[in-house]
């Protein structure tokens, strides 16, 4: 069985997430590719895979 939905970041990134089974436990995390902020830490064998699906806005700067 695989669930699928959106997690957003703190800093405004959006990701794809996916869970699915893996053969035995795994330990370890996921950090946003944007911001290095840590999303989510696991130590199971439901293990989670992310998919950046858009970045973060930017507020537009006028020089």
């Amino acid at each position: 069985m695989e669930e699928t939905r959106h997690r957003a970041c703190i800093c405004g990134a959006v990701y794809n997430r996916t869970e699915s089974m893996a053969p035995e436990r795994q330990i370890s995390s996921f950090e946003c590719s944007v911001c290095d902020q840590t999303m989510e830490s696991w130590n199971t064998a439901w293990v989670p895979s992310y998919r950046l699906i858009a970045g973060p806005v930017r507020p537009l700067q006028i020089s």
